[in-house]
């Protein structure tokens, strides 16, 4: 606890120090509801069964932890160039708080000639920035769906290129990027495209994007071709969207295939029962999240999420989905307090347990989260 007060003290007084300091705080209390807690699947041979995986928990486990802490500064250069930078400390995985750099770059702005703007350096994804403003902005519940999965890397080393046009209450903005997708392995570059669209006229806001991307070389290991497509509506106290994915991918002969969230061990269990391809195979996964937030007050909001997600078309009891209802008070313009129910199910798969049979249990949890913005 002493930890997580300093690192905030820490991030937080510089931002009143100096002007164009920016940052932001996420910390939360989660209490795990189903039975086994916050599980993991391991490998516990008997004489009985030498082959034997169980799932192992800590009944009401309960946890308070700061998810992410960032503290950044931005200045203008001059009228058209200006520089950013930030870095955060976070919880991935529940492998700790580590420090990371989430943005280093220059950016050129240009509105006067077609919007046109270039950013290159440390950048973060286009795509996940698009969703965090339009349509999922409660990272305090949960990060967004592409993130969530392990699809999209929340920021990459590259470049950005985007113009766009405006006028009588409607934007239509193209972009290009090359990156470098680090979590697939060093040396593979990231190409990808954006088109994105709005429309506001009267009480009506209406955003959608359509985008491509492609890493790798087909047949060697990293390779993934994603299309994604995302629209998010909002009328009056109603707000409701929605992202779709789909693609495909490589996995080498003899390695394990796992793509998504699942609860640790999954994968080591699936190589231990002999779940892997005698040869290299292409792989396709599909998903997507509906999103909804009704404002029943002033400062108070009820919003819900759906994410659905299926790894790959060759097997079908591999998919998983996510649950989240919660309520969301506004203290402040950028400071939310919020409560969720969230449930993560997992299709039936069922383990070797002596003469039973164990099944991946749905992870169920309420969390208080405090999500806060500076300035």
């Amino acid at each position: 606890m002493n930890k997580i007060k300093g690192i905030i003290i820490f991030f937080v007084i510089p931002l009143y120090a100096y002007a164009g300091g920016f940052g932001e705080i996420i910390i939360d209390w989660k209490a795990y509801l189903n039975p086994e807690g916050k599980y993991e699947v391991v490998f516990e041979p008997t004489p009985l069964n030498p082959y034997n995986w169980e799932i192992k928990g800590v009944k009401g486990f309960n946890e308070f932890e700061l998810k992410r802490a960032l503290i950044g500064y931005r200045t203008g250069l001059n009228e058209n160039h200006s520089v950013e930078i930030a870095v955060r400390v976070e919880n991935i995985n529940g492998t700790g708080i580590n420090a990371y750099l989430d943005r280093a770059f220059i950016k050129l702005d240009y509105p006067e000639h077609l919007n046109m703007d270039f950013s290159l350096g440390y950048i973060q994804n286009p795509w996940l920035a698009w969703t965090r403003g339009k349509l999922w902005e409660y990272e305090g519940m949960e990060i967004q769906f592409s993130e969530f999965l392990g699809i999209l890397e929340r920021s990459e080393l590259g470049a950005v290129f985007g113009f766009g046009f405006k006028n009588y209450g409607a934007h239509l903005d193209f972009n290009f990027g090359i990156g470098s997708a680090e979590q697939s392995g060093e040396g593979i570059e990231r190409y990808s495209a954006q088109l994105e669209w709005g429309v506001s006229q009267l009480d009506i806001l209406l955003d959608g994007i359509l985008a491509y991307s492609i890493q790798g070389e087909q047949k060697n290991s990293g390779y993934q071709e994603l299309w994604q497509a995302g629209i998010a509506g909002q009328y009056d106290r109603v707000k409701v969207g929605g992202e779709y994915l789909q693609g495909r991918g490589w996995i080498n002969a003899e390695e394990v295939y796992i793509l998504g969230n699942f609860p640790k061990g999954f994968a080591d269990y699936l190589y231990g029962v002999g779940r892997v391809f005698p040869e290299g195979r292409e792989i396709k996964f599909q998903g997507w999240s509906l999103v909804s937030e009704l404002r029943i007050l002033e400062r108070l909001k009820l919003v819900y999420r759906y994410d659905f997600f299926d790894p790959t078309a060759r097997f079908n009891d591999d998919r998983e989905n996510l649950n989240i209802v919660g309520l969301i008070f506004e203290l402040g313009p950028e400071v939310l307090l919020g409560i969720s129910y969230q449930t993560q199910d997992f299709q039936s798969y069922n383990f070797p347990d002596g003469d039973d049979q164990a099944e991946i249990e749905p992870i169920e949890s309420i969390t208080f989260h405090l999500q806060a913005k500076i300035p």
